[in-house]
């Protein structure tokens, strides 16, 4: 498998942006995605299996929306059980060394509105636990895609009304891109 999708959204069937990205990426080829809300209600994740499908891919994607300036808790969850020292740490840990790596994120504001909370830091220190999560495991961190979107009530036309296109189609592009390029092995620091 090519690509890896983590997709982290508590309730992806009353969502209506995340659920336009994945249905117009999980048809990509080499694309393989893992709806950890929908394997592990219960919190309880397999991370032997987990753990396969990663090194399985050439490029692991957390598609999740922001919640109070992070990941959703069992995305959380699922890094402190799945990215352990035999896969990214210590003398054997380099497991995941090269493969490429990716945030896919939709959130109720623009970057701009959470800067002018007065809480003194730059959006893009949102994203510094992901970009550090991919240099602890020796991947190559390759894009932040970040959509703000506006608050639509209730399940319109299962995510897909023009209004969700509108807004999702630079998005969803963007995505479909990632997932066609091949992952290119690079040293490059972001910083």
């Amino acid at each position: 498998m090519k690509n890896l999708i983590i997709l982290a959204h508590p309730d992806i069937n009353n969502s209506n942006y995340n659920r336009y990205i994945l249905n117009e990426v999980k048809g990509v080829p080499g694309t393989k995605v893992n709806n950890i809300y929908s394997l592990y209600k219960n919190f309880k994740i397999d991370a032997e299996s987990e753990k396969k499908d990663l090194l399985s891919a050439e490029r692991i994607i957390f598609q999740f929306p922001l919640l109070w300036y992070g990941e959703p808790s069992l995305l959380k969850t699922w890094e402190e059980l799945v990215l352990s020292p035999d896969l990214c740490s210590g003398p054997l840990g380099d497991k995941l060394k090269g493969k490429g790596f990716s945030i896919s994120v939709t959130g109720g504001g623009s970057l701009e509105e959470y800067e002018r909370k007065g809480m003194n830091y730059k959006a893009d220190d949102l994203w510094k636990p992901f970009i550090y999560l991919a240099k602890y495991c020796l991947m190559n961190f390759e894009s932040i895609i970040y959509t703000r979107v506006p608050y639509i009530s209730g399940d319109i036309d299962g995510g897909c009304s023009d209004e969700v296109k509108r807004v999702m189609r630079p998005h969803v592009d963007k995505m479909l891109e990632l997932l066609r390029r091949p992952n290119v092995l690079s040293n490059k620091d972001i910083f």
